[in-house]
């Protein structure tokens, strides 16, 4: 309703959960159980489209959806983009509180790397939990699209880039940050639940592993960051 590509990305999202769903919970020949999931699962897109309907259907009379120039641009950030980089969750974009560092690729630090070992530990503890298998697919999906034309598959982003619909808003990977840090950050939850019966010793890894991305606000708070946030001074003409 708000930002269309993060929209179009969470559709899949639910689309992906609401297909999980059905093949593990729902059970065979129960037609009226499985006629309600999906009732339940489309109605919130007929909300959105329906509120969406102001600009859709201008957009669709005009032929400004097929022609509209965010989905004409050329594919930017191979450069920056890399497995390694989506495996710890560290975006191209974040500069240490440098500023934004356009043309500079800079090198992860040795903290972002307890990410993926922790989701991997929500994933290892919880295995016989089925919904764990759905948030590791996401991590999965999340990694092989922000690492974008890096290896393996690196032809991949190309052809959902001129093949799949809608793919093409999408001329750099970092919107898809968003399906790795469901995947992430719900593994991780799943870490700390199996181990809660520890009962308040669990709070301790819990701010232990908040404090791995609180930190990177930091330079915010203590006014280092730069770039955008310099206060400018705009001349009285």
């Amino acid at each position: 309703f708000y930002e269309f590509r993060i929209f179009y990305i969470m559709s899949f999202v639910l689309l992906f959960y609401l297909i999980f769903h059905i093949l593990v919970n729902i059970k065979k020949r129960n037609i009226q159980n499985l006629t309600s999931v999906l009732f339940h699962g489309i109605l919130p897109f007929l909300i959105v489209i329906a509120l969406s309907a102001y600009w859709i259907i201008p957009y669709a009379k005009t032929g400004s959806i097929q022609s509209n120039s965010a989905f004409s641009r050329p594919l930017f950030g191979d450069q920056y983009m890399s497995l390694k980089q989506s495996v710890a969750f560290f975006s191209p974009w974040w500069t240490g509180g440098n500023g934004y560092a356009n043309g500079v690729v800079q090198p992860i630090p040795n903290y972002f790397w307890a990410i993926p070992i922790l989701a991997l530990l929500g994933f290892v503890l919880n295995f016989k939990n089925s919904k764990v298998y759905f948030f590791l697919f996401l991590s999965l999906l999340g990694i092989l699209l922000t690492k974008q034309s890096d290896k393996p598959f690196p032809n991949l982003y190309l052809w959902l880039y001129q093949h799949f619909p809608g793919f093409n808003a999408y001329r750099e990977a970092s919107k898809f940050f968003v399906i790795l840090s469901l995947g992430y950050s719900t593994l991780i939850a799943f870490f700390i639940s199996s181990i809660r019966f520890y009962k308040l010793k669990s709070i301790i890894p819990a701010l232990l592993i908040s404090s791995l991305f609180l930190w990177n606000i930091k330079p915010m708070v203590t006014g280092e960051i730069s770039g955008l946030f310099i206060p400018k001074n705009r001349p009285h003409d």
